[in-house]
């Protein structure tokens, strides 16, 4: 399958905004606001590449038969990230699609929320390490997050499935 463009679009509209107000910031003479948003560009070109990331791994654990709404639920707090999950989630198919929109509009996420959450807090996520392994690698923690609870799955599928050793059996 081929990799949708919804799901780098975020990225590549804010790309498109860092270009127009770099050449407009270096036009007027402002070299070093012309500079940070150049390197906001730079940024958000590794940022494209973190959710081709994640829309390759959200397509795969969806694939795998995980729950639409627990993928989702790991990919929620930026809008970048609900986009290639959504995007993701449209390959794999209609009742996929609708679960990851139904979870991301139930929990409150419109199509204006474009800054990550807690982003005009103490709390910001552009403060945080992990923020930024997220926007330049893709979200590793989520891949982790959803191994974990795919083990637990099979954990507990397995304790509620009779064993054979007692079941009883015919006499020869």
């Amino acid at each position: 399958m081929g990799m949708h463009f919804r799901a780098v679009l975020p990225p590549f509209l804010l790309i498109c905004l860092a270009v127009v107000l770099t050449s407009t910031s270096l036009w007027i003479g402002w070299d070093i606001l012309g500079g940070l948003f150049a390197l906001g560009g730079i940024i958000l070109v590794f940022d494209m590449r973190g959710r081709r990331f994640d829309f390759r791994n959200v397509r795969n654990y969806l694939d795998a038969g995980h729950e639409p709404a627990q993928v989702a639920k790991t990919y929620q707090y930026s809008w970048c990230s609900r986009a290639a999950c959504h995007a993701a989630a449209s390959t794999i198919g209609d009742e996929a699609e609708r679960a990851v929109a139904a979870y991301y509009r139930d929990n409150g996420y419109r199509w204006f929320h474009i800054f990550p959450d807690n982003t005009f807090s103490l709390n910001s996520p552009f403060l945080k390490l992990r923020f930024w392994r997220i926007t330049l690698f893709g979200n590793a923690a989520a891949k982790s997050v959803l191994d974990k609870a795919a083990r637990k799955a099979e954990r507990k599928a397995a304790r509620t499935r009779p064993d054979d050793a007692e079941t009883p059996r015919k006499a020869a």
